[in-house]
């Protein structure tokens, strides 16, 4: 096919045969990594397991044909590289690194092969091992506890309100000891199996253990904690041992699934938008959250919530109306609870 370009050329005969090995080797390597890798290789990722059924009894019958060579061939490889004090890599070896899945799940989201929400939940999960159960945790002034002695009628009061099913018990006139933990379905079966309300029946008659844990425990494990114990609460406590708080079993499925309200939940927003363009916020929202709802950049090594954030800069008891500029954000308090800040506004300054 070459000869009358290369007489046309003068090519001399010296080279006629070097040329065309060359042009034969150039297009037998196209035409080999073209149809013999590139194609097939997309075909089979794109119909990955049509092809995988296919070419299987291909592969296995030729597996076992040449097995002998392929243990000769392996186990000589592997004692040279022995020799070098290096460990042979397991060709059936599939284990990923954190980075590597974390790589993987965000190429697979780039690609459409998982949605945000699959992603973010993903991440949540690698997340739980480096958030401790304090981020977490419902703080002690937000958590109902009973009075060991509170007797069956109060009880049967609280739990009917419907706002939670269980309810830590703490001594008498010592609420930093919790004792124990109330279930409505406890103080029920009180009621029916001791003849009504009038029972002399009291919290800790009807109470259950409780798991006690420490305030800097990594949240996999606490959820690791509740599901041996075949519990749904635990009771969260610091290093001088007072009580800190209480994290739930749903408190961690949110941190994944983000979260959950039911018909008893109320319906306003931890962070919302005011008509001026300001944002009012509880003050235990987490600082991540309230950078997300505001393009904010808070910091704080110390605090992770924003009224926490707040109660740093001010250095002092919060009082309604006291503002501190943080971030390029002028964060007012707007109500107080005792020495809590309840909630916030926070307002972008003009640059």
């Amino acid at each position: 096919l070459l000869e009358p370009l290369f007489v046309a050329l003068s090519v001399p005969d010296g080279l006629t045969d070097a040329i065309a090995f060359a042009v034969a080797f150039a297009t037998i390597t196209f035409l080999h990594v073209v149809f013999g890798e590139l194609a097939p290789k997309s075909v089979a990722i794109a119909r990955a397991e049509g092809t995988s059924l296919f070419v299987a009894p291909f592969m296995r019958f030729f597996y076992y044909l040449f097995y002998p060579g392929i243990v000769v061939f392996n186990g000589t490889a592997n004692a040279v590289v022995r020799l070098f004090g290096v460990p042979p890599a397991s060709e059936t070896e599939e284990e990923h690194s954190e980075d590597e899945l974390r790589l993987i799940i965000g190429r697979s989201t780039r690609q459409g092969v998982l949605n945000t929400g699959e992603e973010h939940m993903l991440e949540a999960v690698f997340k739980l091992e480096d958030t401790p159960a304090r981020e977490v945790m419902v703080p002690r002034p937000d958590v109902i506890s009973l009075p060991a002695g509170m007797p069956l009628r109060e009880l049967f009061r609280v739990v009917a309100s419907g706002e939670h099913t269980r309810y830590p018990v703490h001594e008498e006139g010592s609420s930093d000891r919790i004792v124990g933990a109330v279930h409505a379905k406890d103080v029920m079966r009180a009621v029916e199996d001791g003849g009504g309300l009038r029972a002399q029946v009291r919290a800790e008659d009807v109470m259950r253990e409780v798991l006690t844990i420490p305030e800097n425990r990594r949240v996999d494990a606490v959820l690791q904690d509740l599901k041996d114990r075949r519990l749904r609460m635990a009771i969260v406590i610091d290093e001088w041992g007072s009580f800190e708080g209480i994290i739930t079993m749903e408190d961690i499925v949110e941190e994944i699934v983000g979260e959950i309200r039911d018909e008893f939940d109320e319906e306003e927003s931890a962070v919302r938008e005011l008509p001026d363009g300001s944002y009012s916020m509880d003050g235990l929202t987490p600082i991540e959250e309230a950078n997300r709802a505001l393009g904010s950049r808070f910091e704080s090594e110390d605090f992770g919530t924003v009224g926490g954030l707040v109660f740093g800069h001010l250095g002092r008891a919060p009082k309604a109306g006291d503002e501190i500029r943080v971030a390029g954000h002028l964060l007012t308090v707007e109500e107080v609870d005792g020495p809590r800040v309840a909630r916030v506004v926070a307002r972008k300054e003009a640059s």
